[in-house]
Parts: structure tokens; C-alpha cells; sequence
């Protein structure tokens, strides 16, 4: 996602679309690939480090 569209995915990028923010149309523009991944990898070090913390944390 970014300030002009939002990457919805399927199972991989080629399978998702970018969709406009304006006027929810499908975009070619938007995320790349590489940012796609980086998401990727990002939501799954915040799910590993969420996984290790104690239960009781408050």
C-alpha cells in the first residue's frame, strides 16, 4: 500500500492487483515486487517476535 494505491494479493504477487485509492479501479501502478516481499518479510519477523512474548505482558 502507498498513498495511491493498495496491493491486494493472491497467492504470490503475479496472482494479486493494485487498486487505485481514487476510484478503486485496477491500477498498473502501485506496489513492485520488491517492496511486496519486503512487506512479506516485515509481517513475518512482527509475527515471530509477537510469538515469543510472554502472555502476561500487562
Amino acid at each position: 500500500m502507498n498513498d495511491q494505491s493498495i496491493y491486494v494479493t493472491g497467492n504470490d504477487y503475479t496472482d494479486g492487483n493494485n487498486y487505485s485509492l481514487s476510484d478503486n479501479m485496477i491500477s498498473i501502478n502501485g506496489s513492485t515486487k520488491e517492496q511486496f516481499r519486503t512487506a512479506q518479510r516485515l509481517l513475518e519477523m512482527s509475527g515471530s517476535y509477537l510469538l515469543q512474548l510472554p502472555d502476561d505482558i500487562y
